[in-house]
């Protein structure tokens, strides 16, 4: 299958809240702590309440549900009268904000969706509940509507950063909140609306990407059309199958790291699996053999052997980013935590222009449409008695704000040898070349890499190589 080059509009929309929803069902021991719950509730209260029935669900069941909490609790106060659904906790710290549930399962989940009756100007429908402007970046709007079988393993995601202000109201006579986020247009971060529905049975979580305005995703949740459906055969699962998938969820939240690779960042990469400058390292996947043969550092990107505009991926990003003289204009970078995501500082920095020349050659028997020839940059601690090399505790990236791609992923923006040079072809294949068996080629590619980058002498820069479809294949760069 052919791999392709992801195209910097496709990685902007990549970073775009887009994970999907992980089913869980629960067990008996759950069950056990929502009564405990109840009882604790119910200790507290003298009256006895009566039980509602509501749209959608048999008085039948919420009286068979009453029965049992009456037998268990013996209190005379049935657990949907006492906490519906469900009942919710909120802990707020400062700009954290998170939520937690404790859900009744002796009610019958139902199904729920939700689909909007008013969408912004610009705004259309995609799939999956997601709604974008195509014409605008940052207008996004995902619609999630979150069941009793999904809610314990959403909380896992329920937990905002960097909030600005929340706002308890109510819409659509659901108690609401209304999540705005601190300072979203710079960091290109979105606000969220919650809707509670714990008589029903559901959770509706809207978010609204940071060029979208609070007053507008409220609009939408005010429009949505909000139905449910019973479905007898929704049932909650095993102990075990839950274990699976709350720790199914807890990794998405976290990133989606899986055990190998937070092994990998604990344990780091051995010196001796990392190619020195000059020595030849296969990549099976691609068929080819490679060969870092030269790094360079340029102030100024015409001063590039060989370089012409032709190389460039992206021509216009290019310009927004040098002077006259070709020389890299500052820009706004912000420094993270790289254990706890956190910002530590944002500073103002200058960058250089970092050519590599590499050779490759094609060893496979037959052709190969897709030598993929661009390459990422990788800095890492510098090995130390354990002789391996780690991550440093901090990472950069641009202010989101300031639209700077030319270092996004720490990729390359330019190959010398493009071969692939029309409409999607190229948006997609820009770095990917056909080769032939035997074939040999020579070519250089273009970082911009930070002043203080290449200066700081605990850390080295490593070369990971596209061609090896994800194997740690690095080899080590003279700055």
């Amino acid at each position: 299958m052919k791999q392709e080059n992801m195209s910097r509009v496709e990685k902007k929309m990549n970073m775009m809240w887009n994970q999907p929803l992980t089913i869980s069902e629960k067990s008996e021991d759950k069950i056990q702590r929502a009564y405990a719950q109840v009882l604790r509730q119910c200790e507290q209260k003298t009256k006895t309440r009566k039980v509602r029935s509501f749209p959608g669900h048999s008085l039948r069941r919420l009286a068979v549900a009453s029965m049992a909490a009456v037998m268990l609790v013996g209190t005379g106060v049935g657990v949907a009268a006492a906490m519906g659904y469900f009942t919710k906790g909120v802990e707020q710290e400062k700009e954290n904000l998170s939520y937690s549930f404790q859900v009744n399962y002796e009610l019958q989940p139902v199904e729920v969706k939700a689909e909007p009756e008013y969408l912004p100007q610009g705004v259309e429908m995609g799939s999956d509940g997601k709604y974008y402007d195509s014409q605008k970046e940052g207008r996004g709007i995902s619609i999630l509507p979150i069941n009793m079988l999904n809610l314990d393993t959403s909380e896992a995601q329920m937990n905002f950063r960097y909030v600005d202000q929340v706002e308890h109201t109510t819409i659509q006579d659901m108690e609401a909140d209304v999540i705005s986020s601190k300072d979203a247009e710079k960091y290109h971060r979105g606000n969220d609306i919650l809707l509670f529905n714990p008589s029903q049975g559901y959770v509706i979580w809207l978010f609204g990407d940071y060029g979208l305005p609070v007053e507008e995703l409220k609009k939408v949740a005010e429009g949505l059309k909000i139905t449910t459906e019973e479905n007898p055969a929704l049932a909650y699962d095993s102990q075990e199958a839950l274990a699976a998938k709350e720790a199914l969820a807890a990794k998405e939240a976290s990133g989606g790291f899986d055990e190998a690779y937070a092994n990998f960042i604990a344990n780091g990469i051995q010196a001796g699996d990392v190619t020195a400058l000059g020595e030849e390292r296969d990549c099976p996947y691609s068929g080819a053999r490679f060969r870092i043969e030269e790094v360079q550092v340029f102030d100024s990107i015409y001063e590039v052997p060989g370089y012409t505009e032709g190389g460039l991926y992206d021509k216009e990003e290019l310009a927004s980013w040098i002077n006259e003289d070709g020389t890299h204009k500052p820009y706004a970078r912000v420094c993270y935590d790289r254990e706890k995501g956190e910002i530590l500082r944002e500073e103002t920095v200058n960058a250089k222009f970092m050519a590599v020349n590499i050779h490759v050659s094609h060893y496979g028997e037959t052709e190969q449409e897709d030598v993929a020839l661009d390459a990422q940059l990788v800095s890492m601690k510098k090995p130390g008695s354990d002789g391996a090399y780690h991550f440093p505790d901090t990472f950069y990236d641009a202010v989101p704000s300031e639209n700077y791609d030319l270092q996004m992923d720490n990729y390359c923006f330019y190959l010398s040898t493009p071969q692939y040079l029309e409409g999607d072809t190229r948006l997609h294949s820009f770095f990917y070349r056909a080769m032939n068996p035997g074939e040999e080629l020579s070519y250089t590619i273009i970082f911009a890499v930070d002043e203080d980058v290449l200066a700081d002498e605990n850390n080295e820069l490593l070369l990971r190589l596209n061609a090896s479809a994800g194997e740690e294949y690095l080899c080590r760069l003279e700055k």
